[in-house]
């Protein structure tokens, strides 16, 4: 073994201490014919330009493993200089950092950036430039390929993204980076855990906005009065966007054509009392064949007036609220089934 081959040394693993390498690379083999230092030594700069760099790596020492992945650079004067880690140019020189930091060069080249940012987020044409700047993005948006991004980040995080190891960030230039070396975010996707939130859109400040959608199958009307409890609960501090019905099943009436849902209604939570969606009921959401409906007919219903709960203006409940159908009915011979989906935003 590499152990039993250096003097003085026992063979057991056990017994080594520390355990470091010196690697280069030659076309030599100085084993077998020593004199060839001698000989290749007349042209000193030949015989450097057939011999690598030095690789130099401390595998372990009591116990305890070395760092691969540390770099050591040198200056001109041959002394090891890495801390702090040197800038690197575009054309891949490394430099000493002595008059600006890394962080100022950044700023300094974001800042050029936004003088063509005209150019670059028009649709067609510049492509060269909007090439160059996307890879211009790649490099300042990282210090190295195992440091956190020093540009800010969109971010995407399982629930509040309190678990680092659960993020995801999506930097300038479409680098991705996952779990501890996410850094800090400009925005922030979480996927929720709860039911009925879908995903929350936030920035950096306190604020931000839930989308959620609920759903309930099997709602059946004619059977009871009006309104029927779907069974759903609207979070608190939040807005109705979208409610789509499907009916399941056809309801029927022995006579006439009055078998409709007519508004959806909120239970109101304080201050609130219960309210309709609708300031006016609301014509053809028909659950018989009379209205051309069938099993499988999909209404929606948008949230597009001025009056509280829809949305233009108005206060936002601070606690959950029941959502209701409405329905104009006579003569029911058989209740409609349908499965309800509401689709809201949640603020907070």
């Amino acid at each position: 073994s590499l152990i039993d081959n250096l003097p003085g040394r026992s063979s057991k693993w056990r017994d080594t201490g520390e355990f470091r390498y010196l690697i280069f690379s030659s076309p030599f083999d100085y084993n077998v014919n020593p004199s060839v230092v001698g000989e290749n030594l007349k042209n000193v700069e030949l015989f450097n330009l057939q011999i690598s760099d030095i690789a130099y790596e401390i595998v372990f020492n009591n116990g305890v493993l070395g760092n691969p992945d540390n770099s050591a650079y040198f200056d001109v004067n041959g002394e090891i200089y890495q801390d702090p880690e040197p800038l690197m140019s575009f054309n891949g020189q490394a430099y000493k950092i002595k008059n600006i930091t890394y962080d100022q060069v950044v700023e300094n080249f974001t800042d050029l950036l936004s003088d063509f940012s005209v150019f670059y987020n028009r649709k067609s044409g510049y492509q060269q430039l909007k090439d160059i700047i996307n890879q211009i993005n790649v490099i300042l948006s990282r210090k190295n390929e195992g440091l956190a991004q020093s540009l800010r980040t969109f971010q995407i995080a399982t629930d509040d993204g309190g678990d680092i190891s659960s993020r995801l960030s999506i930097g300038s230039g479409g680098k991705v980076i996952i779990g501890d070396a996410v850094g800090s975010a400009d925005a922030r996707l979480h996927v929720k855990e709860a039911a009925g939130d879908i995903f929350k859109l936030e920035n950096t400040t306190a604020y931000g906005v839930t989308h959620g959608q609920l759903v309930a199958t099997g709602v059946t009307l004619g059977a009871a009065a009006s309104p029927v409890d779907t069974g759903l609960n609207l979070p608190a501090y939040s807005v109705v966007d979208t409610i789509v019905i499907k009916l399941t099943t056809l309801g029927a009436v022995s006579s006439g054509v009055n078998f409709s849902i007519t508004n959806v209604t909120l239970s109101g939570a304080a201050p609130f009392i219960a309210q309709t969606m609708f300031s006016a009921s609301l014509p053809n959401i028909g659950l018989i064949s009379a209205f051309q409906a069938q099993s499988g007919t999909m209404y929606y219903l948008n949230n597009n007036q001025t009056n509280y709960p829809v949305g233009a203006v108005g206060q936002l409940a601070s606690a959950a609220q029941d959502i209701k159908l409405d329905y104009s009915a006579a003569n029911v011979s058989s209740a409609a089934v349908m499965d309800v989906a509401v689709y809201y935003r949640k603020f907070d």
